[in-house]
C-alpha cells in the first residue's frame, strides 16, 4: 500500500462514516427488503429512511466499485475495511428491476462488479 492509496482509504472511510451513509448502512444490511422497484417505492417513499439509505449507500458502493475496478484502491484494502455483502443481496432485486424498467443495463454496474469481486476475493482469503 502506498501513501496515496492509504489516503484514499481514509477518505472512503470518512465518507462512509458520514451521517447520511452511516445511518443507512446497518439499515441496508439488516432491515431493507423489497422485491422490485415498485415494491421499493411502496415501502420506502421519497424521503423515508429506506429511500435515502438505498440511494446514499448504493451511491457509495457504486463509487467504490469504480475505484476498485480502475485499481485506485486495492481489493484487499477495500474488502478488509468494508462489509457490504448483505447490502448487495438486499438491493439486487430493486437494482435489477430498475435496469429493466428504465432500460438502463449499466445502472449500478460498478456496485455489482464490487460484489462479484468480493465473492471471488473471499474464495482466496
Amino acid at each position: 500500500m502506498d501513501k496515496e492509496e492509504a489516503m484514499l482509504l481514509l477518505k472512503l472511510n470518512e465518507f462512509q462514516q458520514s451521517d447520511r451513509i452511516f445511518e443507512g448502512w446497518a439499515f441496508s444490511q439488516f432491515e431493507f427488503k423489497a422485491d422490485d422497484y415498485d415494491d421499493f417505492l411502496k415501502k420506502y417513499p421519497d424521503g423515508s429512511k429506506g429511500f435515502n439509505s438505498f440511494y446514499s449507500v448504493g451511491h457509495f458502493l457504486e463509487l467504490s466499485g469504480v475505484m476498485v475496478k480502475h485499481k485506485l484502491i486495492s481489493e484487499d484494502l477495500f474488502f478488509d475495511t468494508f462489509w457490504f455483502e448483505n447490502i448487495w443481496k438486499n438491493f439486487e432485486p430493486v437494482i435489477k428491476s430498475m435496469r429493466k424498467k428504465f432500460n438502463e443495463p449499466s445502472l449500478e454496474e460498478n456496485f455489482e462488479f464490487l460484489y462479484k469481486r468480493l465473492v471471488e476475493w473471499k474464495k482466496k482469503h
